[in-house]
């Protein structure tokens, strides 16, 4: 895994996990809000197919994965990813809304429409 890296591990993951809402964040949040649920399992299958190797310097997201800290895994905790495992990632759909913002300006997207959206489908 040697390389060039312009991110840490943790703003890679946060990169992939960021282009992800931004596409399927509609989809997956009006589920959830609907059904209520407290936390989403995303398969990995959707954040690799994100991953910007050009962009982070890591040539596989498992590659930014393997190479993180108890820093950049605590840093992920407090913006609702509660678990990150070899298939799928779990995350506590409520912190995760309220952190929309900040994940957001990891690939510079807006992602705040969809904080807006949970809230209405939960009502």
């Amino acid at each position: 895994m040697q390389g060039y890296y312009t991110t840490s591990p943790a703003e890679a993951f946060l990169r992939a996990l960021c282009l992800y809402l931004a596409e399927r964040g509609t989809s997956l949040l009006s589920l959830t809000g609907i059904t209520g649920q407290k936390t989403v399992k995303i398969h990995m299958r959707g954040l690799w197919r994100r991953h910007e190797a050009e962009e982070t310097g890591y040539l596989y997201l498992e590659d930014a994965v393997k190479m993180m800290t108890k820093e950049d895994i605590e840093r992920l905790r407090r913006l609702g990813i509660v678990r990150i495992g070899k298939e799928e990632i779990e995350v506590d759909v409520e912190k995760l809304v309220e952190k929309l913002e900040e994940i957001g300006s990891y690939c510079n997207r807006d992602l705040k429409n969809l904080a807006a959206l949970y809230r209405r489908r939960r009502g």
